[in-house]
Protein backbone atom coordinates (compact mmCIF):
# COMPACT_ATOMS: atom_id res chain seq x y z
CA UNK A 1 0.00 0.00 0.00
CA UNK A 2 1.22 3.47 -0.27
CA UNK A 3 0.63 6.57 1.45
CA UNK A 4 -2.57 7.08 -0.23
CA UNK A 5 -3.83 3.83 1.13
CA UNK A 6 -4.85 2.05 -2.17
CA UNK A 7 -2.72 -0.65 -3.80
CA UNK A 8 0.68 0.54 -5.80
CA UNK A 9 0.30 1.08 -9.32
CA UNK A 10 3.72 -0.92 -9.78
CA UNK A 11 2.52 -4.61 -8.00
CA UNK A 12 -0.30 -4.28 -10.01
CA UNK A 13 1.02 -4.11 -13.02
CA UNK A 14 4.11 -5.52 -12.54
CA UNK A 15 3.61 -8.27 -10.53
CA UNK A 16 4.92 -11.74 -11.73
CA UNK A 17 5.47 -12.67 -15.70
CA UNK A 18 3.17 -10.90 -17.62
CA UNK A 19 5.04 -7.86 -19.58
CA UNK A 20 2.70 -4.92 -19.84
CA UNK A 21 2.35 -3.14 -23.30
CA UNK A 22 0.76 0.41 -23.82
CA UNK A 23 -2.05 -1.43 -25.40
CA UNK A 24 -2.75 -3.73 -22.10
CA UNK A 25 -2.70 -0.57 -20.04
CA UNK A 26 -5.29 0.90 -21.94
CA UNK A 27 -7.33 -2.54 -21.65
CA UNK A 28 -6.76 -2.31 -18.07
CA UNK A 29 -7.65 1.22 -17.80
CA UNK A 30 -10.73 1.17 -19.80
CA UNK A 31 -11.94 -2.32 -18.32
CA UNK A 32 -11.25 -1.36 -14.65
CA UNK A 33 -14.12 -1.67 -12.19
CA UNK A 34 -12.49 0.19 -9.41
CA UNK A 35 -13.89 2.98 -7.12
CA UNK A 36 -10.81 4.18 -6.00
CA UNK A 37 -10.68 7.31 -7.46
CA UNK A 38 -6.76 7.80 -6.88
CA UNK A 39 -5.72 4.30 -8.39
CA UNK A 40 -8.52 4.91 -11.95
CA UNK A 41 -6.33 8.61 -11.75
CA UNK A 42 -2.91 6.66 -11.46
CA UNK A 43 -3.82 4.39 -14.21
CA UNK A 44 -5.36 7.21 -16.58
CA UNK A 45 -2.01 9.42 -15.68
CA UNK A 46 0.63 6.22 -16.67
CA UNK A 47 -1.45 5.21 -20.15
CA UNK A 48 -1.20 9.43 -21.26
CA UNK A 49 2.60 9.43 -20.17
CA UNK A 50 3.29 6.55 -22.15
CA UNK A 51 1.01 6.74 -25.46
CA UNK A 52 0.06 10.17 -25.64
CA UNK A 53 3.37 12.23 -24.12
CA UNK A 54 6.12 9.46 -24.97
CA UNK A 55 4.13 8.18 -28.21
CA UNK A 56 4.94 4.52 -27.48
CA UNK A 57 3.60 1.66 -29.92
CA UNK A 58 0.82 0.12 -28.69
CA UNK A 59 3.29 -2.56 -28.78
CA UNK A 60 5.92 -1.21 -26.46
CA UNK A 61 6.77 -1.97 -23.57
CA UNK A 62 5.72 -0.19 -20.29
CA UNK A 63 9.04 0.86 -17.98
CA UNK A 64 8.93 0.24 -14.63
CA UNK A 65 10.67 2.78 -13.69
CA UNK A 66 7.81 5.42 -14.86
CA UNK A 67 5.25 2.67 -13.01
CA UNK A 68 7.22 3.51 -9.76
CA UNK A 69 6.92 7.32 -10.31
CA UNK A 70 3.43 7.08 -10.63
CA UNK A 71 3.12 5.62 -6.97
CA UNK A 72 4.19 8.79 -5.93
CA UNK A 73 2.44 12.34 -6.83
CA UNK A 74 5.33 14.20 -5.54
CA UNK A 75 8.00 12.17 -7.53
CA UNK A 76 6.30 12.54 -10.85
CA UNK A 77 5.38 15.82 -10.92
CA UNK A 78 8.76 16.65 -9.94
CA UNK A 79 10.26 14.37 -12.55
CA UNK A 80 12.06 15.68 -16.24
CA UNK A 81 8.75 14.34 -18.08
CA UNK A 82 9.28 17.53 -20.51
CA UNK A 83 12.63 17.10 -21.09
CA UNK A 84 12.53 13.18 -21.83
CA UNK A 85 9.60 13.76 -23.91
CA UNK A 86 12.00 16.23 -25.78
CA UNK A 87 15.18 13.91 -25.83
CA UNK A 88 12.60 11.39 -27.28
CA UNK A 89 11.47 13.38 -30.08
CA UNK A 90 14.69 14.30 -31.13
CA UNK A 91 16.16 11.04 -31.11
CA UNK A 92 13.39 9.64 -33.19
CA UNK A 93 13.40 12.50 -35.41
CA UNK A 94 17.46 11.81 -35.77
CA UNK A 95 16.71 8.46 -36.41
CA UNK A 96 14.03 8.89 -39.08
CA UNK A 97 15.68 10.71 -41.07
CA UNK A 98 18.90 8.52 -41.14
CA UNK A 99 17.20 5.78 -41.87
CA UNK A 100 14.46 7.04 -44.62
CA UNK A 101 17.44 7.73 -46.59
CA UNK A 102 19.05 4.41 -45.96
CA UNK A 103 15.92 2.39 -47.06
CA UNK A 104 14.72 4.70 -49.82
CA UNK A 105 18.66 4.30 -51.38
CA UNK A 106 18.22 0.24 -50.46
CA UNK A 107 14.35 0.28 -52.34
CA UNK A 108 15.05 1.98 -55.13
CA UNK A 109 17.97 -0.06 -56.11
CA UNK A 110 15.53 -2.86 -56.27
CA UNK A 111 12.64 -0.79 -57.33
CA UNK A 112 13.59 2.11 -59.50
CA UNK A 113 9.99 2.98 -59.58
CA UNK A 114 9.67 2.93 -55.56
CA UNK A 115 9.02 6.70 -53.89
CA UNK A 116 7.80 6.51 -50.57
CA UNK A 117 8.80 5.60 -47.37
CA UNK A 118 7.09 5.26 -43.86
CA UNK A 119 8.96 6.25 -40.14
CA UNK A 120 7.15 6.13 -36.78
CA UNK A 121 8.23 9.15 -34.40
CA UNK A 122 8.17 8.51 -30.83
CA UNK A 123 7.92 10.99 -28.10
CA UNK A 124 5.47 14.08 -28.79
CA UNK A 125 6.44 14.89 -32.22
CA UNK A 126 3.20 17.63 -32.58
CA UNK A 127 5.56 20.59 -30.40
CA UNK A 128 7.49 20.68 -33.98
CA UNK A 129 4.57 21.22 -35.68
CA UNK A 130 3.67 23.85 -33.27
CA UNK A 131 6.97 25.29 -33.48
CA UNK A 132 6.96 25.41 -37.01
CA UNK A 133 4.01 27.38 -37.03
CA UNK A 134 5.54 30.26 -34.55
CA UNK A 135 9.11 30.04 -36.24
CA UNK A 136 8.32 29.63 -40.38
CA UNK A 137 5.79 32.41 -41.11
CA UNK A 138 5.28 31.16 -44.78
CA UNK A 139 4.61 27.81 -43.17
CA UNK A 140 2.05 29.41 -40.66
CA UNK A 141 -0.11 31.17 -43.27
CA UNK A 142 -0.56 28.08 -45.27
CA UNK A 143 -1.40 25.45 -42.82
CA UNK A 144 -2.37 26.67 -39.47
CA UNK A 145 -4.99 29.80 -37.98
CA UNK A 146 -3.49 31.24 -34.91
CA UNK A 147 -6.65 31.27 -32.55
CA UNK A 148 -5.50 31.97 -28.79
CA UNK A 149 -2.89 33.33 -26.62
CA UNK A 150 -3.07 31.56 -23.82
CA UNK A 151 -0.93 29.33 -21.94
CA UNK A 152 0.29 26.24 -22.70
CA UNK A 153 1.13 27.82 -26.26
CA UNK A 154 0.26 24.81 -28.04
CA UNK A 155 -3.28 25.31 -27.37
CA UNK A 156 -3.19 28.39 -29.35
CA UNK A 157 -3.41 27.03 -33.03
CA UNK A 158 -5.84 24.87 -35.26
CA UNK A 159 -4.56 22.96 -38.37
CA UNK A 160 -6.29 24.38 -41.17
CA UNK A 161 -4.91 21.70 -43.47
CA UNK A 162 -3.24 18.78 -43.45
CA UNK A 163 0.71 18.50 -44.03
CA UNK A 164 2.16 16.75 -47.27
CA UNK A 165 5.71 16.03 -48.15
CA UNK A 166 5.31 18.00 -51.11
CA UNK A 167 4.33 21.18 -48.98
CA UNK A 168 7.49 20.81 -46.92
CA UNK A 169 9.77 20.61 -50.24
CA UNK A 170 8.21 23.78 -51.13
CA UNK A 171 7.90 25.58 -48.58
CA UNK A 172 11.13 24.43 -46.31
CA UNK A 173 13.88 21.88 -48.03
CA UNK A 174 13.31 23.89 -51.28
CA UNK A 175 13.03 27.27 -49.96
CA UNK A 176 16.27 29.59 -50.51
CA UNK A 177 15.21 31.44 -48.23
CA UNK A 178 15.09 29.16 -45.10
CA UNK A 179 18.35 28.36 -43.44
CA UNK A 180 19.77 27.74 -40.17
CA UNK A 181 21.71 31.21 -38.52
CA UNK A 182 24.86 30.39 -36.89
CA UNK A 183 23.18 31.43 -33.02
CA UNK A 184 20.26 28.54 -34.05
CA UNK A 185 22.66 25.86 -34.71
CA UNK A 186 23.78 25.99 -30.81
CA UNK A 187 20.78 25.08 -30.04
CA UNK A 188 19.60 21.89 -28.83
CA UNK A 189 16.96 21.19 -30.80
CA UNK A 190 19.36 22.19 -34.07
CA UNK A 191 22.42 21.03 -32.23
CA UNK A 192 20.93 17.15 -31.71
CA UNK A 193 21.11 16.98 -35.64
CA UNK A 194 24.68 17.84 -35.95
CA UNK A 195 26.20 16.02 -32.83
CA UNK A 196 26.41 11.91 -34.07
CA UNK A 197 28.07 11.19 -30.55
CA UNK A 198 25.60 13.12 -28.45
CA UNK A 199 23.82 10.99 -25.83
CA UNK A 200 20.04 11.48 -24.86
CA UNK A 201 20.40 13.11 -21.26
CA UNK A 202 17.29 13.02 -19.05
CA UNK A 203 16.80 12.89 -15.22
CA UNK A 204 19.52 13.20 -12.39
CA UNK A 205 22.06 10.88 -13.61
CA UNK A 206 21.83 12.90 -17.42
CA UNK A 207 20.65 9.91 -19.26
CA UNK A 208 17.53 7.69 -19.76
CA UNK A 209 17.64 4.09 -18.77
CA UNK A 210 15.96 1.63 -20.76
CA UNK A 211 14.86 -0.54 -17.94
CA UNK A 212 11.71 -2.37 -19.44
CA UNK A 213 10.28 -5.26 -17.16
Amino acid sequence: MDGDGCARLYEELMDGLERYTTSKLEQLFMNSTSTDNRKIVKLAMSYFLEAVFLGKDSKTKVQAKHVRHMDNFEDFNSYPWGRVCFMKNLKSLKKALVDCVRIHKKNITEDPKHKNEAYTLAGFPMVFQIWAYEAMPDFLREFAVHNKNTIPRILNWTASRNVQYDDLLKYIFNNKNMCILPGEKEQDYISWFYNTDRHEEVGEQGRSQENDL
